[in-house]
């Protein structure tokens, strides 16, 4: 049950908000081996195949799995749809530290930390140019990039360059 204090429009608006966020839960496992353990989160991260990082540069779009390599016995990450799989080193037991790394990979999430961060689109430079024809009130344009994709009734036409 929420209780509110003050009825102003702001207060409103963050308790909607924290009651749309989506609460993750982290259940941990030790795998046979005790060199690997899963975190198994109740909610899909969005990643179409699975990624093996071996060092915090090689997780540099990923900052859940950077948060892991800051934990000083974390050897490898691997990333699933729904689980993060962690090798550790020989400097301790998981069963000494599973429940802690749980509850922080539980708070980085519910707290809204991104399992992949937002890449932006390389910006690719596009050269257009202006040709002389024999007619001289037709001028012809030229571009070294498709620019523009012409749909027609009975179907997508896709112009190349040299038909523009």
């Amino acid at each position: 049950m929420i209780f509110i204090q003050s009825t102003t429009k702001m207060d409103f608006s963050l308790i909607l908000q924290k009651k749309q966020m989506s609460h993750f839960i982290v259940t941990p496992y030790i795998k046979e081996d005790n060199k690997y353990a899963l975190f198994s989160v109740n909610s899909s991260f969005g990643i179409e195949e699975e990624k093996q990082f071996r060092s915090v540069e090689e997780a540099k779009d990923f900052p859940l799995v950077q948060q892991m390599f800051y934990l000083p016995f974390v050897q490898s990450v691997r990333l699933q749809d729904n689980a993060l799989e962690i090798e550790r080193f020989d400097i301790l037991a998981w069963p000494d530290v599973i429940n802690e790394v749980a509850q922080e990979i539980e708070k980085y999430l519910n707290n809204g930390g991104k399992v992949r961060a937002e890449v932006a689109p390389k910006k690719v430079p596009v050269t257009v140019y202006a040709e002389s024809t024999p007619n001289p009130s037709v001028m012809k344009f030229v571009a070294n990039k498709m620019l523009v994709e012409k749909q027609n009734a009975s179907h997508t036409q896709t112009l190349s360059p040299s038909s523009v």
